[in-house]
């Protein structure tokens, strides 16, 4: 039996596939922003999540949700590190998770100019 050669031009909508290239753009003692590139959206309307884990003590720091897969967190204190997981997700579902490491920059001591 032959399937339908119009039947095979549509696909059933399923999860969106996981972000990819995502890159930290700018860290500060208190803040990153993360940008990635969107991977298929399943043939659904998408939402991206950011979660930011202390990687000392793998505790949930901050868990973001945007339309576009860029991210900014602040608020963080200086000179930790970060397990960040970036997902998408579509009403079918959530695609697998892309994992990064970061870390916010050591706070600086400015001097009193007393000796």
């Amino acid at each position: 039996m032959c399937a339908h050669p119009t039947l095979s031009r549509f696909h059933l909508a399923g999860k969106p596939d996981a972000v990819h290239n995502c890159s930290i753009m700018n860290q500060t003692a208190d803040s990153l922003h993360v940008e990635c590139a969107e991977g298929f959206n399943g043939g659904l309307p998408q939402m991206f999540t950011m979660e930011v884990y202390d990687s000392v003590t793998f505790t949930l720091v901050s868990n973001v949700t945007n339309k576009t897969p860029t991210f900014t967190v602040s608020g963080l204190e200086p000179g930790i590190s970060f397990r960040i997981e970036l997902s998408a997700s579509n009403e079918k579902g959530k695609s697998s998770k892309t994992t990064l490491h970061a870390h916010t920059l050591a706070a600086e001591k400015r001097s009193t100019g007393k000796q």
